[in-house]
């Protein structure tokens, strides 16, 4: 991953004021039925691990709340899409009646 880039954190990663850094890999979009996700994947130089985020949540008809699912991490970041991907498809079912898509307002 950027050599360049981590030549100029060389050092700097252990700094106690920086929490991190963190460059976007990329965003896709994922196309439902009923809803387009956002999928962006982030790979952190202080981790050095892929992460994901969303833009929207799957909240079933009989959830009190989205379906968020836990912080997930990979050694790539074809890895960290497939999961991703994974995930959405598994908590949604487009056989549920009353389900809804919920905004992820910190996307």
């Amino acid at each position: 991953m950027d050599t360049d880039i981590n030549n100029v954190f060389e050092g700097l990663l252990d700094c106690p004021q920086l929490k991190g850094f963190v460059k976007v890999v990329g965003i896709w979009e994922l196309i439902l039925k009923e809803q387009t996700i956002k999928i962006k994947v982030t790979y952190d130089y202080k981790t050095t691990y892929y992460s994901y985020a969303v833009s929207h949540y799957y909240q079933g008809p009989t959830d009190d709340k989205p379906n968020i699912p836990r912080k997930i991490i990979d050694d790539t970041s074809n890895g960290i899409l497939k999961r991703a991907v994974r995930i959405i498809l598994s908590v949604y079912d487009t056989d549920y009646v009353g389900g809804k898509w919920v905004t992820n307002k910190e996307f």
